[in-house]
């Protein structure tokens, strides 16, 4: 419920289908808007109905920013502009009823009930159906006669003027509060910040990562750009800065911890065999085994063999391949987590909910038939069972325990490897 003062106070009643809204309801129970989503992610917006007013066709960037909304006749009825951080800019160019798409909603548009588009509706006669029930008759034109008449034509807004509420990375605008919904927590564009802190601000242990309490309100890791948050939980560079800051909370020093992120990070571009380009078979990324015929997941093979790749290196007193070495490791024990069934959604064996997704913040399920490769604690049967905090906690204590493990192994053998051992800070106390 909305309760504002004066003539903003409502009730709204959202019905959902998992975590997306399908259906807006006022306070008397009757529909005021309806939406269709897409599969490819969870705020993919296909199109959207308006109760007494009509249907509109969504369209999204590649960031899945709503750019357009069009109506049944093809007409952009509104397009938005949006700041890299989601304040928007919504410039409508007509407005529901207009069927001639000229700007104007006339009675050149409504014609008369009965007469004008009789019959099985098409093209933009479809715009006249209000009630939605497939016709063009008297009840509709008196909806028409209800809606905003003359030029529809309005620039420069700061919010819809065509009840088109889903903006900023295809999130719900609430223009009570000006923030987006981001379903964990409402984020505001204007603030360039969340409105509640983390719900993982918890995770800080030592004062090596106190530093992430100053960014319990971040978005994004302030690049709204590059990432999606459509879960309101969690949204940064795990390859890299997570885990430099992992590495600094096991006792790296900066330098090395840096170092080892970007090895991490890099990894992404290592081919790892012949198919496909650029990334190779992906073995690092996502489980291979069955192409290798081999009875563990491949990622598990490149942590194992990359850890023990930079113990060789500290022996040959070359601590920065070790550190290379280390920080690919790095990359494919957090993709073990991170990816889930994606080769089984290749081949076409599992649905779009197995896809790999956009990090730790996008709501997805890991395979019910196997758990590829986690602990069978870890298998997700619903949202509710495996959120993706969960995953990101996982990670965590994953990552650290991995980089522990080096740096410990590293600390009592001094005496063969001495360039590690001065590298990682091994006699500095910790």
């Amino acid at each position: 419920m909305v309760t504002n003062a004066g003539s903003l106070d409502k009730t709204e009643v959202y019905l959902f289908d998992g975590h997306k809204i399908i259906e807006t309801r006022d306070g008397s129970n009757n529909m005021v808007q309806q939406s269709v989503h897409g599969t490819r992610y969870i705020d993919e917006h296909v199109m959207m109905r308006v109760a007494d007013k009509g249907d509109l066709y969504v369209h999204q960037d590649a960031n899945w920013n709503v750019i357009g909304a069009t109506d049944l006749g093809g007409s952009l009825v509104e397009r938005y502009e949006y700041s890299p951080y989601g304040q928007v800019v919504a410039n409508q160019e007509t407005g529901y009823g207009d069927r001639d798409g000229d700007g104007d909603v006339d009675a050149d548009d409504k014609g008369t009930p009965g007469t004008t588009c009789t019959g099985t509706l098409t093209g933009a006669c479809r715009i006249l159906d209000l009630d939605f029930d497939g016709d063009y008759d008297s009840t509709d034109g008196t909806k028409f006669d209800s809606l905003p008449q003359g030029n529809a034509a309005h620039p420069g807004r700061h919010m819809t003027g065509v009840s088109q509420h889903f903006g900023h990375q295809g999130l719900l605008f609430e223009a009570e509060t000006a923030q987006y919904q981001n379903r964990a927590r409402q984020y505001g564009p204007g603030e360039r910040r969340f409105a509640q802190p983390d719900p993982l601000r918890h995770r800080a242990p030592s004062a090596a990562t106190d530093r992430i309490a100053l960014h319990v309100y971040l978005y994004e890791g302030s690049s709204p750009i590059r990432f999606q948050d459509p879960s309101g939980l969690y949204s940064t560079d795990v390859h890299y800065s997570d885990s430099k800051l992992w590495a600094e909370a096991v006792g790296y020093p900066s330098g090395p911890a840096s170092f080892l992120a970007a090895a991490n990070d890099g990894t992404d571009g290592i081919p790892t065999g012949p198919l496909p380009a650029p990334l190779g078979d992906q073995s690092r990324h996502f489980d291979r085994s069955i192409n290798w015929g081999w009875p563990e997941d491949s990622r598990a093979w490149w942590w194992v063999r990359e850890k023990d790749s930079a113990k060789v290196w500290c022996l040959a007193h070359n601590p920065t391949y070790a550190l290379m070495a280390i920080g690919r490791g790095l990359h494919s024990k957090q993709d073990w987590w991170a990816h889930g069934m994606y080769y089984m959604f290749e081949l076409g064996q599992l649905g779009p909910q197995h896809k790999h997704p956009d990090w730790y913040d996008v709501i997805i399920y890991d395979s019910l038939e196997t758990n590829s490769g986690r602990p069978p604690s870890y298998i997700s049967y619903s949202y509710e069972d495996f959120p993706p905090y969960r995953r990101l906690v996982g990670t965590t204590s994953d990552s650290q325990e991995y980089l522990r493990d080096f740096r410990n192994w590293v600390c009592a053998n001094k005496l063969i490897a001495i360039e590690c051992f001065c590298a990682l800070g091994c006699g500095s106390g910790n």
